[in-house]
């Protein structure tokens, strides 16, 4: 009976987890759909614009199926093993990655709502939740990521940590947090939205303590779980574990990083200044986070591989 109903908490998290996913997908295309038609230019069709949309859309739909299964795959195996040592670090990433879940939803839902709200009375309210929700999702989802992946190491009989291999990290981090730093202080005040709203409503320096030192906080934190999942991967015991989490830190590389191009994009003008140049950025940074979730979707199924041997 105790098997039958973990078995059906288990369901119901899968089928919860996907009815999400599914539903804002069907929610996100109706609601570009109705932008389509309602605010397409002289120089397209609704329903070419509408193409336009879908062909953004395919791709973070897709991305947030192979996340959601990635998470589930780690939040059921957890599940299985939860008083063991590495099923409490397991459990931590599991919840991190079914924040990041929300977190793509969240982000894929902003600039529709933006355009079908523009002429409200709450659009700059808006505009700082589209901006800030999002932000604290991600933070919350690096952190469990971070505590789980730091308990991880804690098992091997080693660390990375030194003062050389700090160096190492940190100055390329450091060399990239400046770059965006700079860029979001020079570009922040004139970014505006397409619909001709300032991008970010709140003050400049406030934006400083709430928005660029949060990113921050998240990219540090997203490089050291790489780390942490690498050198976990490099010495803990059984093939199958070692290709798990090796395959989980180069997906996590591609998703910390196409999170970091993806605020670069959006506050750099020529996204909006030459609109192919755009459309030609934008996919990559998209191919390249299908491609990060893809790996950790491939690892984590692994998981049902130890499930089967147990």
């Amino acid at each position: 009976m105790a098997t039958a109903v973990i078995a059906n908490k288990k369901w119901h998290l899968d089928h919860l987890l996907y009815a999400f996913v599914v539903a804002a997908a069907i929610a996100l295309i109706g609601i570009n759909y109705a932008l389509a038609y309602a605010r397409h230019t002289a120089n397209t069709t609704p329903i070419n614009q509408f193409l336009l949309n879908l062909s953004f859309i395919v791709p973070e739909v897709i991305i947030w199926f192979i996340a959601a299964r990635a998470a589930k795959h780690f939040k059921k195996y957890a599940i299985g093993i939860k008083n063991s040592l590495d099923g409490k670090s397991l459990n931590q990433i599991a919840n991190g990655l079914l924040l990041l879940v929300i977190y793509l939803v969240l982000l894929g839902f902003g600039g529709p709502l933006e355009s079908l709200f523009v002429n409200a009375f709450f659009i700059r309210p808006l505009v700082a939740l589209v901006n800030h929700l999002p932000l604290l999702l991600v933070l919350g989802a690096s952190i469990l990521l971070y505590s789980g992946s730091k308990k991880l190491v804690t098992l091997t009989d080693s660390s990375w940590l030194s003062k050389r291999n700090l160096l190492v990290l940190l100055l390329p981090y450091t060399v990239c947090m400046v770059l965006f730093s700079v860029m979001f202080y020079k570009q922040a005040p004139y970014l505006l939205t397409p619909e001709g709203i300032p991008r970010y409503t709140l003050s400049h320096s406030l934006l400083i303590f709430t928005y660029v030192i949060p990113h921050i906080t998240v990219w540090l934190l997203g490089l050291i779980t790489v780390v942490n999942l690498g050198w976990y991967a490099s010495r803990v015991e059984g093939s199958i574990y070692r290709s798990l989490f090796g395959d989980a830190c180069k997906g996590m590389i591609l998703i910390f990083i196409s999170i970091f191009f993806a605020q670069l994009l959006l506050i750099s003008p020529l996204v909006v200044d030459n609109f192919n140049i755009g459309i030609i950025l934008i996919y990559a940074v998209l191919i390249l986070g299908l491609i990060g979730f893809g790996l950790l979707y491939k690892g984590a199924s692994k998981l049902q591989k130890i499930e089967e041997l147990r």
